[in-house]
């Protein structure tokens, strides 16, 4: 009898072009992963943007979860995020006790849930976001293996878990090289991201706009209806989400990128920022300094004590100034960076994963 071919699930795979660096990476890695033959690759979306103010909103994740159930995976690779990776979790572990769980982490962030119309109570809401937090650290405990993209990310990792012993593989980031355009440089300041990552962006803006009123800014990405409204009533351009495209054009548009994100693990934008030849002003973060030597650190790259609202201002106003529209070249770009490979060597370090682990 011919041996059976290992079925591989990707949880949370978008079949359309994502632009956020988690659902990036997914897709990236199961395409590359889909090439192999000797692997079975499913692909099944999970909708992390159900609305909750919809009732049966527990049931979406349970059709989400169980289209994944039944696949009857090997090996399951959930993200840790979305409530329906809890519940393929619970599922698989009471039912597919063989197979074996990988969560992807990039890093450890507390979920929110945003109910609109008044559905619930801020105190009921937090609540639940404090036992869905729990339930995702027991899932990431319980894991086979934990995937993740930064040692920076691992050791945040390893913190929070504290003296559990599932496995961390730190197998990082690939980079698309894409052509920048010759586009005029019309885009003072860009922000890329979700905005609730962002601390101080606001009040950063406000300093910039009192000391150089002439100057113009876009942020583009998830953001909710209230903080777009709030972001344009300070003079910033919010575009919301954009395709891959509409973000490259950006980029080539703009002279610096603002990046006051709390929570990365890798931050896949700057990296792509300084490929454009932007300049890039961001909080002073582990996987920042982990990632990035200190000659493009100090030449390119500034990174500011947290919460230093003043200082990161000035930084941005000082880049501005010195801003050169002659992006580094590719070969330049790579000598300065640590850590960032080609998708297809990512790719290539989970697969020698699900291989060890298919063989025990």
């Amino acid at each position: 009898m011919q041996n059976k071919i290992p079925v591989i699930l990707f949880f949370g795979y978008r079949f359309d072009s994502p632009t956020v660096g988690g659902l990036i990476w997914t897709k990236k890695i199961a395409d590359y992963v889909s090439q192999n033959k000797n692997f079975k690759v499913i692909k099944i979306r999970n909708d992390i943007t159900i609305d909750k103010s919809d009732v049966i909103f527990p049931l979406r994740y349970l059709y989400d979860a169980l289209k994944a159930f039944f696949t009857n995976p090997d090996i399951a690779i959930l993200s840790d995020y979305g409530e329906a990776n809890l519940i393929l979790w619970i599922l698989l572990r009471i039912f597919k006790p063989k197979s074996k769980i990988f969560v992807v982490c990039h890093h450890y962030e507390k979920k929110t849930c945003n109910y609109q119309n008044h559905f619930i109570v801020h105190f009921f809401e937090s609540i639940y976001n404090y036992y869905i937090d729990e339930l995702f650290k027991k899932m990431m405990i319980n894991a086979d293996r934990i995937l993740t993209v930064s040692f920076s990310s691992a050791n945040q990792i390893k913190s929070i878990l504290k003296n559990s012993n599932v496995e961390i593989d730190v197998i990082g980031v690939g980079l698309d090289l894409y052509q920048i355009h010759n586009l005029k440089k019309d885009i003072d300041f860009i922000c890329i991201g979700r905005y609730q990552k962002f601390k101080g962006l606001e009040k950063i803006w406000s300093i910039i706009k009192q000391k150089n009123p002439r100057v113009n800014f876009v942020v583009c990405g998830h953001s909710h209806k209230s903080d777009i409204s709030r972001l344009y009533n300070v003079g910033i351009e919010h575009k919301g989400i954009v395709t891959e495209k509409e973000k490259i054009e950006l980029l080539s548009r703009a002279k610096v990128l603002l990046f006051p994100s709390m929570v990365e693990g890798f931050g896949l934008v700057v990296a792509e920022a300084l490929h454009a030849g932007l300049h890039v002003i961001a909080w002073k973060l582990p996987v920042f300094e982990e990632i990035y030597n200190g000659k493009m650190v100090s030449n390119q790259f500034k990174l500011v004590e947290s919460w230093n609202y003043e200082l990161f201002a000035d930084e941005a106003i000082s880049m501005l100034k010195r801003f050169s529209t002659q992006y580094i070249s590719k070969d330049k770009f790579k000598e300065s960076l640590k850590g960032i490979d080609s998708w297809n060597t990512v790719g290539e370090r989970l697969i020698c994963i699900l291989t060890e682990v298919l063989r025990r």
